[in-house]
């Protein structure tokens, strides 16, 4: 028996109808997750409760957001008050935040596991005081502190990762946990937040995948270029390329072996047997994130052929 769980990452669009648009296909396609993308200068909660209105079955979450952009009080309250409207259908990526992003914002990213924490420690208190509409929660892991975090108080982790190679340090550690060993079997969710780039044409999915390729390798550390067999040079000239605005030129130095090792791109017979590697290694939710195809509409129609094989 499969237990491959399928959700879809979105990027929001220019106004909420093209988003619920979106979603609908998403939830006709086979989807049983759909995670927004969160940022300061969006309505989320609006955003979140528009799709849970025009959808029927489809969970729904943040994925990600973190406590810098989001209080831990506003979240949880505004969280369970979704959960309770949907009949259970909402559901919480959360990390620390992104220093670099948080910068070009002018908030300061300080004591981002502590803040982490107590965000998580607020919704478990709220799930708590409210047994029938606990809301799940998966921790954005980066790195073993992380982990260590979602295995004592969540459900799981998302990984930013498309490759079974970039998953050894996190399914160690999560064999090892005793905590997460207490939740039981099939109790602690391992998410590939992968790249997606699908399409009936390969050459066009490849494409498609460059420029998230690219700015994956650009703010990738350097044990992980290494572990992918890509050095720190090409790694600098492709950041210097997008620094500059040469968005293609930083395409044009992302070989297709590349976007093997950073992404999941293809026609559906490319895409499923790298899904089924990462299945093999324990992954229990694939996330089709961004690109997903040249076309997104038309790319979450075709992923439907891809879901329904499981």
């Amino acid at each position: 028996m499969n237990n491959m769980k399928f959700g879809i990452g979105l990027i929001p669009q220019g106004n909420d109808d093209e988003n619920i648009r979106l979603s609908k296909l998403a939830e006709d396609a086979g989807f049983e997750y759909l995670w927004i993308s969160d940022n300061p200068n969006m309505d989320l909660y609006k955003l979140l409760r528009n799709i849970l209105i025009e959808t029927e079955t489809i969970k729904i979450g943040p994925g990600v957001t973190n406590p810098f952009i989001r209080k831990p009080g506003k979240l949880s309250i505004e969280m369970m008050n979704l959960n309770k409207l949907s009949d259970n259908r909402i559901t919480l990526g959360i990390g620390p935040g992104n220093k670099s992003q948080l910068d070009k914002m002018n908030i300061t990213w300080e004591k981002p596991l502590t803040k982490l924490k107590r965000s998580i420690n607020v919704i478990n208190d709220m799930n708590h005081n409210n047994p029938k509409n606990k809301i799940p929660i998966y921790v954005e892991a980066t790195g073993p502190k992380l982990v260590e975090l979602a295995g004592k108080l969540t459900n799981g982790v998302m990984v930013n990762a498309s490759h079974p190679k970039d998953y050894g340090m996190i399914l160690k550690q999560v064999e090892n946990s005793p905590e997460i060993s207490k939740k039981g079997e099939n109790q602690f969710d391992i998410m590939a937040y992968s790249a997606t780039s699908i399409d009936n044409d390969y050459q066009k999915a490849q494409n498609a995948a460059k420029i998230v390729v690219a700015f994956i390798i650009a703010g990738s550390p350097a044990h992980v270029l290494e572990r992918h067999g890509i050095s720190e040079e090409i790694r600098n000239d492709i950041y210097l390329s997008l620094s500059k605005g040469n968005i293609g030129g930083g395409m044009r130095l992302v070989k297709d072996d590349f976007i093997e090792e950073f992404s999941i791109a293809g026609t559906c017979e490319d895409i499923i047997p790298k899904i089924k590697d990462l299945e093999k290694i324990g992954v229990t939710q694939y996330i089709a994130s961004a690109p997903i195809g040249n076309n997104i509409a038309e790319s979450i129609k075709l992923f439907g052929e891809v879901i329904s094989t499981y």
